[in-house]
């Protein structure tokens, strides 16, 4: 039999082991504190989406690259940056902690989950198999932002990766390179600004100029032209509020335009007015969907070119071949290069001046002697080049019976070789 001491310890043994039993039955029923977000493969994703409930960029895996789900959108889509985004997401995450077990109704507005504020990422392998579905709210007070995921009605805190990767406006998923070479496969476009009308069709790998007519343009001048409109398509669009503001304000009145065509499809763009908060300028574009885009300030300078400004100034090209040769005699000295020449690294360095010789903006006052002359000798006969007078980084020379300024490093690379 057990003695009184003995009983005691044996009732006090059961009652700790009956709690112990008890508490560990509350914590089987408690819902943990988080959860492990599955980790995937990137070959696993043929679906992927970050959206908001005013717009969504929405992704699909197409023979091996990643294009609008949206088959209406055709502007190329930056693979590495969906590449940058899986790569964060890929390994899997865990919430830090539960903030509501369930919730019912509408969540609170500082969660900023199931509201405006939110952003959905979604990763599928098909539209029936998801891999990670989140919906993404406001920031915690202690680090992280408030989650909820598919199907669970508790919010989470977690540390969300690559936060700077959820936009969810087509320019930031768009591939800008491919934007700008895209551009050389239109078959024309143009410019009305304030310098007047600007039109380009394209005849090969080249580009004529249709107005004005008598405008030859620097092929340069056109390629940084097609760039920056190459870029329109990229411009962010702008929110509800603010798309219904700039159109009450009128945009029937553009202060520059850009259309292009390629094919029988024709888009033009309206640069009109301000931003009231003065982050840009709204731009109304027009052909197949209709949308409102804001601008930075800086391109619609960039765009508002003048002729002159694209203007071809090559006035020659030469290359010291065989059969060719240049004298170049100022006062009583004179040099005479031939072919070979051109590989002594000063000659070849006078050389690159004139391949091509490029004129500068502005007029030439060519009067008087020649202070120096260059004569170019080839089997056809040959060309003089004579400089009239030099003056802050220009030269004033003649040449094929025309005055223009070229930089006045060519008469120092030539000067430099009657040393």
């Amino acid at each position: 039999m057990l003695n009184r001491t003995n009983r005691a310890l044996l009732v006090t043994g059961l009652v700790l082991a009956a709690l112990l039993l008890m508490r560990l039955g509350q914590q089987a029923t408690v819902d943990p504190p988080g959860f492990a977000l599955p980790a995937f493969e990137p070959g696993d994703v043929a679906l992927l989406s970050v959206c908001a409930p005013a717009r969504c960029a929405a992704f699909e895996l197409r023979d091996g690259r990643w294009g609008w789900k949206d088959g209406s959108n055709t502007t190329p889509v930056d693979q590495a940056r969906i590449a940058e985004l899986m790569t964060a997401w890929q390994g899997g995450r865990r919430t830090r902690y539960k903030v509501a077990a369930e919730v019912t109704g509408s969540p609170a507005p500082e969660f900023g989950t199931m509201s405006q504020s939110t952003v959905e990422v979604r990763f599928e392998r098909s539209p029936d198999d998801e891999i990670v579905s989140l919906e993404i709210g406001e920031s915690a007070p202690d680090g992280g932002r408030y989650v909820m995921r598919e199907g669970d009605r508790a919010i989470y805190v977690l540390d969300v990766p690559r936060e700077d990767l959820l936009r969810t406006d087509v320019a930031a998923w768009t591939d800008r390179e491919a934007l700008r070479a895209s551009t050389r496969s239109l078959d024309a476009f143009g410019l009305l600004n304030s310098a007047g009308r600007l039109e380009f069709e394209r005849a090969g790998d080249s580009w004529l100029v249709t107005e004005p007519s008598e405008l030859t343009a620097d092929p340069r001048a056109v390629g940084r032209l097609l760039d920056e409109i190459g870029l329109l398509a990229a411009l962010p669009e702008v929110g509800v509020n603010a798309s219904i503001a700039a159109r009450a304000q009128g945009l029937d009145r553009p202060r520059l335009s850009v259309w292009t065509r390629r094919g029988d499809t024709t888009t033009t763009w309206h640069f009109a007015g301000d931003a009231p908060d003065g982050r840009g300028v709204f731009v109304d574009r027009e052909g197949g969907e209709e949308t409102l885009q804001m601008a930075e300030p800086p391109m619609l300078a960039r765009l508002d070119v003048s002729p002159d400004q694209i203007k071809d100034l090559v006035v020659l090209h030469f290359e010291l071949t065989e059969g060719r040769s240049l004298r170049w005699s100022r006062d009583d000295r004179e040099v005479t290069l031939n072919a070979g020449d051109g590989d002594v690294p000063e000659v070849a360095l006078a050389l690159s001046l004139l391949s091509p010789l490029r004129a500068l903006p502005g007029e030439a006052v060519v009067t008087g002697e020649p202070v120096a002359r260059l004569v170019l000798t080839d089997p056809d006969g040959e060309r003089e080049i004579s400089v009239y007078s030099e003056a802050e980084g220009t030269a004033a020379i003649a040449i094929d019976g025309r005055g223009v300024l070229v930089s006045s490093r060519l008469i120092e690379r030539f000067d430099g070789l009657l040393d």
